[in-house]
C-alpha cells in the first residue's frame, strides 16, 4: 500500500462519512458571522450571530427585538455581502430570533 497525499484522505473521509453538508454550512455560518459584523453598528458588533444554516435559510440569533428589526432592515444589504463571498442564491432566506445574552 503506496502513500496518499492528504487531500485524498480528507476528501475520502468526508465522502465516507456524509459530512460534507456540515461543512458546508458550518463555511456559510462562518462568513455570515464575518459579514454581520460589517452591517452592525460600532458599538453593537456582538449583538448577533449567524446560528445556524440548512436548505437555503440562514438562523440568525439577536440579542434584542431591536437587533433583529435592525438587521431586517438592512437585510438586503448583509445578502449582498454574503453573496459577494459565497456566490448568488446559497443563501435564500434569513430567519431572525432573539437570543439570551449568554447564548451569544
Amino acid at each position: 500500500m503506496g502513500f496518499s497525499t492528504i487531500n485524498n484522505l480528507l476528501s475520502g473521509a468526508v465522502k465516507r462519512a456524509n459530512i460534507g453538508r456540515q461543512l458546508t454550512a458550518s463555511f456559510i455560518v462562518a462568513t455570515a458571522n464575518e459579514k454581520l459584523k460589517q452591517v452592525l453598528p460600532i458599538d453593537g458588533k456582538d449583538d448577533a450571530k449567524a446560528e445556524m444554516f440548512a436548505r437555503g435559510k440562514l438562523t440568525i440569533g439577536g440579542k434584542s427585538g431591536i437587533v433583529c428589526e435592525y438587521l431586517k432592515e438592512h437585510e438586503t444589504a448583509l445578502f449582498a455581502l454574503i453573496d459577494e463571498k459565497l456566490g448568488q442564491g446559497v443563501v435564500q432566506q434569513i430567519s431572525y430570533r432573539v437570543i439570551k445574552d449568554r447564548q451569544l
